[in-house]
């Protein structure tokens, strides 16, 4: 204790300790990890359970916590503790509960674009916006460093990547916020301007490519993401056609693609949730099917062409 570490298992049963110690109904939930194979209700075997969190019985909910990452929310749970279920320890019984993160993630991408005066470039202002498991993963795989942020937006289809900010790294109640500023390509067909105005950050490919599937497809957690995006149109132009809008809103997703012209600005508003973080094989062919309209629909191209005189 004296040290401040400890093993995961270790760090929990004091938490758990904790929250009695305050009057709250607490327990231990021992789990198998994601690495560690998914345990058999019917053989539930010793060799199943490697991890221990905390279950805290609020009455009219409960709260799941791993208190070893402290990037993380007290009601939320990384990736490798979610994991179908674990086996509620009490003092006198014990009893399966199904490990999930009841509160849904949000990841949104604000660019603002204009071109430069010679056209063959852009300059663009991005904030995103993140909380839950999409910080959590930001976090985690960038650290918060300004040279593995850089590279990431290098990755999106940026250039001369620089004025990176960010803030609330280390609070769990406040979105954490990324800033920077770039440039972007331009393609140049004929005589029209063509800009893709979230760049490469949607997704690009169909990560569902099997003709059929026999297991369920598991997200992990769920995620509202949103794409926003405002483009100056230079003097001497005009848009030669924005794309359709589309709404979708069935069991498996919501989703929103809006498109407007406001005074001298294209502005696209798109945004899309899938309602369950696992869905059973018998979705597959429409999950395959909703990524395929994802890909389509999510990497638009705004075409400028000159006005005629």
């Amino acid at each position: 204790m004296d040290k401040k570490s400890g093993k995961s298992a270790d760090i929990n049963l004091f938490l758990i300790g904790i929250l009695q110690g305050a009057g709250l109904k607490s327990y231990p939930v021992i789990l198998s990890t994601r690495n560690n194979g998914k345990i058999v209700s019917d053989y539930p075997f010793d060799h199943y359970y490697n991890y221990v969190i905390a279950y805290t019985d609020l009455g009219n909910g409960r709260i799941l916590s791993d208190a070893t990452t402290p990037l993380l929310g007290f009601n939320e749970l990384p990736v490798r503790c979610i994991n179908d279920k674990g086996m509620l320890i009490k003092e006198k019984e014990h009893e399966w509960v199904s490990i999930y993160n009841h509160v849904s993630s949000y990841d949104k991408s604000i660019f603002e674009i204009e071109l430069s005066e010679d056209l063959s470039k852009t300059k663009v202002t991005i904030l995103k916006s993140l909380n839950g498991m999409s910080a959590y993963s930001y976090k985690t795989k960038y650290d918060d460093k300004e040279t593995k942020l850089r590279r990431y937006f290098k990755n999106q289809g940026l250039e001369n990547v620089k004025e990176i900010r960010t803030k609330d790294y280390e609070k769990t109640d406040k979105p954490y916020f990324i800033t920077a500023e770039a440039e972007g390509t331009v393609d140049q067909l004929m005589n029209k301007i063509v800009i893709r105005p979230f760049y490469n950050f949607p997704i690009s490919r169909n990560p569902f490519t099997e003709e059929k599937r026999s297991y369920d497809i598991d997200l992990v957690y769920t995620t509202n993401t949103v794409f926003e995006s405002k483009v100056k149109i230079p003097k001497g132009y005009k848009v030669l056609e924005l794309p359709k809008t589309m709404t979708i809103n069935n069991d498996l997703i919501k989703l929103n693609c809006t498109s407007k012209i406001e005074g001298d600005q294209a502005v696209f508003n798109y945004s899309y949730t899938l309602k369950k973080s696992k869905y059973s094989p018998k979705d597959y062919s429409e999950i395959k099917r909703t990524f395929a309209i994802l890909v389509s629909k999510f990497n638009p191209q705004l075409v400028l062409e000159p006005v005629e005189n």
